[in-house]
Order: structure tokens, then sequence, then C-alpha cells
């Protein structure tokens, strides 16, 4: 099983520099998409802020939240529960065991909290804290767009 930071999902929804690259490992990986209300509230967010920041217009965001919802419904995305007492205990913990050597913020331990809850292997993410993170606690990181050369964070 995978877990998709919501940066992942916000490419598929978007175009953003590495959108095709992360719509084409998509497609091909040709499997149902695990989100959780954390994905569904991080993306509805992103896709507002492109708007305020002047990098989409109003129709495109709604466009993009009503794909989003449709893929939902669709059962392209499913919808898993998340034990949120349990997600943020684990992402205290993530914390104090990873934050001071990786740098990573709470959103960034929370997912890695979240995909370890869900007993997730694999990580997909752009993020490099995320990944150090990732990496640190036994998931193999995925980054859809390693090939173009470029590095987030």
């Amino acid at each position: 099983m995978r877990h998709l930071d919501s940066g992942m999902l916000v490419k598929l929804y978007t175009n953003e520099p590495e959108s095709q690259a992360v719509q084409t490992w998509a497609t091909a990986l040709g499997e149902v998409i695990r989100i959780c209300d954390l994905h569904l509230a991080e993306c509805t967010t992103a896709f507002r802020l492109k708007q305020f920041r002047d990098q989409a217009t109003e129709v495109q965001t709604m466009r993009a939240i009503t794909l989003l919802q449709q893929d939902v419904r669709s059962g392209i995305l499913r919808r898993v529960a998340v034990d949120w007492s349990l997600a943020w205990a684990r992402c205290q913990a993530l914390s104090m065991d990873h934050a001071a050597e990786t740098g990573a913020r709470t959103l960034d331990l929370l997912h890695v909290a979240v995909a370890l809850l869900l007993d997730a292997r694999e990580f997909v993410t752009t993020d490099q804290r995320q990944a150090a993170v990732a990496q640190r606690v036994g998931m193999v990181v995925v980054d859809p767009t390693a090939h173009l050369g470029r590095t987030t964070g």
C-alpha cells in the first residue's frame, strides 16, 4: 500500500510544472488512491490559495475541487478513516524523534503518521522533509518527478 502526500494530489488536478509526470505515474499505477480528510482539506486549501495568489481563476479552482469530489464519488479516490487521536500522538512522537534532524513540519509529520497508521509501505512525495522522515521509519519513498531532475522541499 502507498500513501500520497497532498501535494501529489494537487498536481493531479492543477497545472504545475510537475503535474504531467505525476499524472502519468498515477495513470500507470492503475489502482485506487487512498485519501483521508487531511488530503481533502489540504487540497481544497491549496486550490483556493492558487486563486488567492492569482495562479488560477475561480473557474479553474472550482473545476479542480469538483473533479476531486467526482473522483471520490466514483471511487478513483477512496476515503479511508483515520483515528485522529492516534494520528496526532504518532505525529508528536515523530516530531520528537525526527523533526530536529529533518526539519519536518507538523503537517509533514502528520502525513507520515497517517501513512504508518494505514500500514503504507510506500510514501509518495516530492517533499524532501517528508521523504527523510518516511525513510527513517522504514517506508520506501517514491518521487514520480525524480526523472525531471528537480528538487523541492
